[in-house]
């Protein structure tokens, strides 16, 4: 009989990733499942939702040679976060029926769809390629949080991987925030964008060398276990470079001292503050008219601009103070009409920029 034995410490974060190109809403039911294919000391698990497609392999015990397989994705997850940490087995006496085995429990399934309505995978494609390090992974996941939310704007729902004169920019918006990160690449890659969905982003979490490969039409993402397959979107992202002012630095602050003045004003359960620099600190306000609460932190700083006054959302900037791990970032302020920049002397390669709010 075909089967195989899998450990929980391999299928667990094989499930969370492989998740997320699972479709809530199915246009084929085969694509509810989970597609298996098992040869040797090996599995390959794949799920797609037709415009993004995971691939993750894992180590097994199998008998009786190669074989396919189609498991429904969320019964096999349920019954697996109920199982602790115990070996799953699949076993695969017919066609259409399975039997999972966890321990002394037995769950038959009778009724499977067939391997052959699973989607055809895309090939990766070959035409381009450029390698992305741990690091530079890491910095795309970080300019996940600020992508826009609203529908609205599809292309500002992604982060870009802007591909140009030798390096690539990480960037990503909401209109209103702004993260970008630059790394060298090699001169020769030809320029093009490569857009990161939020599910891309969850997916590629974690992982280590990676290798980006794309064309026309599909890009993928290729690390160790992991190869996660899109389809490429066929909307432009924003020219970002247009809404970058080039004023200098003119105010260095500890972030984490920052980030714990920013969250005490918010306290006071305001949308806004004031933030009012002086040589030496800079105050930060906040006053919430319909609770009648009114909150001030002090925040040491080094400051030589000429702006006394100017108002930011602290939600935000809590969020473009979160995208990053260096202990002092320095910001731009030109006027209270003008976008402040964020930057640090610990990394040249970064830049964040906030919008500022009308001063009532």
């Amino acid at each position: 009989m075909k089967k195989m034995i899998i450990s929980q410490e391999h299928l667990k974060p094989a499930l969370k990733k492989l998740g997320q190109a699972v479709p809530a809403k199915p246009v084929i039911p085969a694509t509810s499942n989970l597609l298996c294919r098992v040869s040797g000391n090996e599995v390959e698990l794949v799920t797609t939702d037709l415009e993004l497609t995971i691939i993750y392999k894992c180590p097994c015990e199998s008998e009786e040679g190669p074989f396919e397989i189609l498991l429904p994705f969320d019964f096999l997850k349920k019954v697996v976060a109920l199982t602790g940490h115990m070996p799953i087995t699949i076993e695969h006496p017919a066609e259409k029926r399975a039997r999972i085995v966890a321990g002394e429990d037995v769950y038959d399934l009778k009724s499977l769809e067939p391997v052959a309505d699973f989607p055809k995978l895309p090939n990766i494609p070959k035409k381009n390629s450029v390698k992305l390090s741990p690091e530079t992974m890491k910095r795309v996941i970080a300019s996940m949080q600020a992508c826009s939310h609203d529908d609205l704007r599809p292309s500002m729902t992604y982060s870009c991987l802007d591909i140009e004169d030798g390096k690539i920019t990480i960037v990503a918006t909401d209109a209103q925030i702004l993260y970008r990160y630059e790394v060298v690449c090699d001169p020769a890659i030809p320029k093009d964008q490569v857009l990161v969905s939020q599910k891309l982003a969850a997916a590629l979490d974690g992982a280590g060398d990676t290798e980006l490969y794309w064309q026309k039409k599909h890009a993928a993402f290729k690390a160790e276990n992991l190869t996660v397959i899109i389809t490429r979107q066929e909307s432009k992202f924003p020219d970002y470079r247009v809404a970058i002012p080039n004023h200098e630095a003119n105010l260095e602050v500890n972030r984490n001292e920052l980030i714990t003045s920013l969250e005490k004003v918010l306290l006071g359960n305001s949308k806004s503050c004031l933030l009012h620099p002086n040589p030496d600190r800079m105050k930060i306000t906040a006053n919430d008219m319909d609770l009648e609460r009114e909150v001030e932190s002090v925040v040491a700083g080094v400051y030589s601009g000429d702006t006394k006054l100017f108002s930011l959302n602290p939600k935000r900037l809590i969020t473009l103070l979160s995208q990053v791990e260096y202990d002092r970032v320095a910001l731009h302020i030109d006027s209270p009409r003008r976008a402040v920049l964020l930057s640090s002397q610990e990394d040249s390669n970064y830049l964040g920029l906030i919008m500022p709010l009308l001063i009532d």
